[in-house]
């Protein structure tokens, strides 16, 4: 009989699960070896681990602390960290190396899906692209300050500071909205690089392993913890201080080099690698 995992979250869990395509990917891996259900709390009570993937924001922290009882597992979304969010926890998740919470059973795992990221043939149309929500802390007028006509953005678009999309726009950054993850492929393959202009706040790291599994380095922000130690772990590509000029002088050292970035994803951050490291979770 196969063990039972209720998977919940506190956005809508299959959507939420098509944004983030590696995990969705491990998913359907672990569902061959374990019967899974999405979202439905009616589980809770029988389930043998339940699999919360939840980050930082205080609605997110009170969901957490709801949980029903039973075998606990965190898969931890990023954002600050702060110990009271971990409450009757009974082991956390974590996606990068660089983040520890003290007093707390904790692994790592996260990866992305290396089927459908993968170098496409495209002619090199931008200098830079970066997917991710338009948002302050994602710091898109950064990213338009440094690339201009030559920088690619795409992602949901807030009734909120819409100057992150307008700004770029009037420096002649190509904006669109989120896009299915079938097109990414090909905008990251007619891209020189990824430019993560996030902030310690903003995260993107599933980004940089999508980038790197389509065959692109990775440009990201020294004030960026976990964004710049997947760059430093890999060498495939190069820590700025978040100034234009820095990042152009990045983009132009990328030009002058061949990359073969998806040899660490294959390695390090493939869906069965992320499917192993959370079923390792689920024994602690």
């Amino acid at each position: 009989m196969k063990s039972k995992i209720s998977f919940v979250h506190n956005f809508q869990a299959q959507d939420r699960l098509q944004w983030n395509d590696g995990l969705a990917a491990a998913m359907r891996i672990l569902e061959q070896d374990y019967e899974v259900t999405y979202d439905t709390t009616e589980t809770f009570e029988n389930a043998d681990i339940i699999l919360a993937w939840g980050g930082s924001y205080s609605t997110e922290a009170e969901w957490l602390r709801n949980l029903a009882h039973g075998r606990k597992v965190l898969l931890y979304a990023g954002g600050p960290l702060d110990t009271g969010y971990f409450d009757n926890i009974h082991h956390v998740v974590l996606e990068t190396p660089t983040d520890t919470i003290q007093g707390v059973s904790t692994s790592y795992a996260f990866g992305t899906n290396t089927k459908l990221f993968k170098p496409q043939k495209a002619p090199k149309l931008f200098d830079g692209i970066l997917p991710a929500g338009y948002a302050s802390w994602k710091r898109q007028s950064l990213f338009a300050d440094a690339l201009g006509s030559g920088g690619l953005l795409c992602g949901p678009k807030q009734e909120v500071e819409t100057e992150c999309f307008e700004y770029p726009e009037e420096k002649g950054v190509l904006t669109l909205p989120e896009l299915p993850p079938g097109a990414l492929p090909y905008l990251y393959s007619a891209s020189h690089a990824l430019v993560n202009t996030a902030s310690y706040w903003g995260g993107c790291q599933r980004t940089i392993l999508e980038a790197m599994a389509c065959g692109i380095p990775a440009i990201v922000m020294a004030d960026s913890s976990r964004n710049r130690w997947y760059v430093e772990d890999s060498g495939n590509g190069f820590v700025v201080e978040p100034h234009p000029d820095a990042i152009k002088d990045a983009i132009n050292k990328i030009k002058e080099t061949t990359w073969d970035t998806r040899r660490y994803i294959m390695e390090r951050w493939s869906e069965q690698k992320y499917a192993r490291d959370l079923e390792s979770a689920f024994s602690q």
